[in-house]
């Protein structure tokens, strides 16, 4: 019988590797890169800036099945997704088999 926790890392391999996943390119900030497959996840909202302009910003995610990576992510690291370039501002454990990496532009 199957454990729970091997029915939910294989569900996350399943999801990022399979058609939720995109081509992405992860490279630690002492190392390598690294060919992966990731889920973008792109949140749009709308702000007022302190002199009450309008502002729009932007939050991006990225969900990576743990074992495609070397070593566990960082703060700095970069990663190509979609053609845009960003570096992880968070890292997150999603359980036993994913991180989610709280994204920002690399620019």
């Amino acid at each position: 019988m199957i454990s729970a926790t091997d029915l939910e890392n294989r569900m996350v391999s399943l999801a990022v590797a399979g058609p939720l996943g995109q081509p992405a390119t992860y490279t630690p900030s002492g190392g390598g890169a690294t060919s992966i497959r990731a889920v973008l996840r792109l949140d749009a909202m709308e702000a007022i800036s302190e002199s009450g302009a309008p502002m729009r910003t932007r939050r991006a995610e990225v969900t990576v099945d743990a074992a495609s990576l070397d070593a566990a992510p960082a703060r700095g690291d970069a990663i190509t997704i979609g053609g845009s370039d960003w570096r992880v501002a968070d890292v997150q454990r999603d359980g036993q088999s994913a991180y989610v990496l709280t994204i920002r532009d690399a620019g």
